[in-house]
């Protein structure tokens, strides 16, 4: 029979399978620690609220109220190194975590939990060797929110040889100009990359909403947003397939 590491590595190898995830919560079940035994529920409330697409209600609340008791215990050797955590399929694959941190122990980090999105802070004078790192490599979601960024870091983050696999991108509230949006125009290192978000930057050409009781009735790019479009094309980035208000940040987890 697979030993626990055996199984958590089989999850680590292929994180976009549901059988290693569900073959970990079958060896849980079978244990006798009641934060075992709960954990194997976990994770199969959240395989199926993943499959589902469902963040509230159901079986995903169920995964919560487990969460709620049991995380402390169920972050375990992780809780060196995170400010903070979120589980999806079962595991942790979310972490908010220091650049100096990430740049000295994402390998360690990575043995541990199946990280694909991350919030990254205390970013000053790292950047360049955070997102030039191989650590990089199958990050899909990146939060970058109030690190002070400017263009020469959107240069850097656009070059990246790592970020194949970005989907989901936040700058919010950083500092990024004309020059950083056109770096991230036209780089050919991003092409899985769906939502970027420039709120609270001096140049946002992310689309506008207008919204009856929360359904969006319209959508409009910014004059920025447009003038980016005739000098590259349509660029996926910009627009947001949402339906309703709410649904305008797109769930990072389950973004195409």
């Amino acid at each position: 029979m697979p030993t626990e590491a055996e199984l958590l590595n089989a999850v680590l190898k292929s994180p976009d399978d549901d059988a290693p995830r569900l073959a970990y919560a079958d060896w849980c079940a079978g244990q006798s620690d009641p934060a075992l035994t709960a954990r194997a529920e976990m994770i199969r409330h959240q395989l199926d609220a993943h499959r589902l697409r469902q963040r509230t209600g159901g079986p995903a609340a169920k995964a919560a109220k487990l969460i709620h008791q049991h995380q402390t215990g169920w972050i375990g050797g992780l809780a060196r190194y995170v400010l903070d955590v979120e589980f999806s399929r079962g595991f942790i694959e979310q972490i908010t975590v220091k650049g100096r941190t990430w740049i000295e122990s994402a390998g360690a980090i990575r043995r541990l939990a199946p990280v694909r999105h991350l919030d990254l802070v205390e970013l000053t004078d790292l950047f360049a060797e955070v997102i030039g790192s191989a650590s990089m490599e199958g990050i899909r979601s990146l939060g970058l929110q109030r690190q002070g960024l400017m263009d020469p870091d959107l240069e850097v983050l656009a070059k990246s040889p790592h970020l194949g696999s970005l989907r989901w991108l936040s700058l919010v509230g950083n500092r990024v100009t004309e020059d950083g949006a056109v770096a991230l125009a036209a780089s050919n290192r991003l092409p899985a990359l769906s939502w970027a978000n420039f709120y609270g930057n001096p140049y946002d050409p992310g689309e506008q909403f207008a919204h009856d009781q929360g359904l969006i009735v319209d959508s409009w790019l910014t004059p920025e947003g447009e003038a980016l479009e005739r000098r590259f094309g349509r660029l996926k980035w910009l627009h947001d397939p949402a339906v309703y208000i709410m649904e305008t940040e797109p769930d990072r987890f389950t973004i195409d």
